[in-house]
């Protein structure tokens, strides 16, 4: 079977798929990005010794230096591409892996309210499927953003973290 990417007269990827999807603005958009070219039929290829520099982004020495953008678009990404790909049950497993991670990160974050709202807000607005800038005023409801940042061990042990 001949790969799409193979013949000579394909279009360029991006001309067939698009490009990334913009409601996801940062992160977790290039991994949709390549499902969504291996859908079409291509090729996906990684090449381990090429690197990205980004020479603004600073060293990361703890919870505290992570900006609250960083923390709700990994959240809300994470679950906004399976929603793209997946459905039904394999849905739920995805947004509960999710959870069990966003749940520990919140744990480790106990001093940094400002990236704990930042991911109740990304989970919040992952699962409803808003994409977008970083928009802090839309929070998640009182009795989960309650659960999570109360209890973050009592969440995982629900989730079956560790099982």
């Amino acid at each position: 079977m001949m790969h799409e990417a193979s013949r000579a007269d394909s279009p360029r990827v991006c001309e067939k798929i698009g490009g990334f999807d913009g409601r996801m603005f940062a992160y977790w958009e290039d991994v949709a990005l390549s499902i969504r070219s291996a859908r079409a039929g291509f090729l996906n290829a990684m090449i381990p010794h090429v690197s990205v520099l980004h020479p603004s982004k600073a060293v990361v020495t703890g919870p505290a230096a992570v900006a609250p953008h960083f923390c709700y678009f990994m959240a809300r990404n994470e679950i906004m591409m399976w929603r793209d790909f997946v459905g039904g049950t394999a849905l739920l497993k995805a947004i509960i892996w999710v959870l069990r991670k966003q749940v520990r990160q919140i744990g480790l974050m106990r001093d940094y309210p400002a990236a704990i709202e930042a991911v109740l807000s990304g989970l919040w607005d992952g699962m409803k499927g808003i994409g977008g800038g970083y928009d802090p005023p839309r929070p998640m409801p009182q009795p989960f953003r309650y659960m999570l940042t109360t209890y973050p061990g009592a969440c995982q042990y629900l989730l079956g973290w560790g099982r």
